[in-house]
């Protein structure tokens, strides 16, 4: 299999591998289950020439200060903070910080102490923005792409 890294300029789709085989190309996948399934056009990540394009990780685990970081660790930590009803953490790329959004009524310092209690210094988010109301998607869950365009800086 050919994996070129990048980023694609328009949206990118998804690519799940599945299964004991690995394909060297889209004849040699074909040739051993078959088929090539036909995807639509959002989904694929594959250059003309049958490279797939790797485009990041599809979870939330970060590299920060060379440790290997979930996110969801710091979100279940500050959400159990008491006086904070929601919490999100997301990463911004640009200045390598890890920002916290929450839905409370603590301030920033207060909430440092408290997750200085429970993560290690290289988990503590360097940045903390409180909401009146955390944004939510059609499925009912923290709307992540909406916080990323409003409080994230990416160049």
């Amino acid at each position: 299999m050919n994996i070129i890294t990048g980023c694609l300029a328009a949206t990118a789709g998804s690519v799940t591998i599945d299964g004991l085989d690995i394909y060297e190309d889209a004849v040699d996948a074909k040739r051993k289950i078959g088929y090539l399934p036909e995807l639509p056009p959002l989904y694929t990540d594959m250059t003309p020439d049958e490279y797939l394009l790797f485009v990041g990780r599809a979870d939330s685990q970060i590299k920060h200060m060379g440790h290997r970081i979930e996110l969801g660790e710091i979100e279940a930590a500050l959400s159990a903070v008491p006086g904070v009803r929601r919490g999100c953490c997301l990463y911004e790329h640009s200045t390598q910080k890890i920002v916290a959004l929450f839905e409370g009524d603590r301030d920033t310092r207060e909430l440092t102490e408290a997750l200085k209690e429970k993560l290690p210094g290289y988990m503590l988010p360097n940045r903390f923005v409180a909401l009146e109301e955390m944004p939510i998607n059609l499925n009912g869950k923290i709307d992540r792409t909406l916080l990323k365009q409003l409080y994230i800086k990416e160049k």
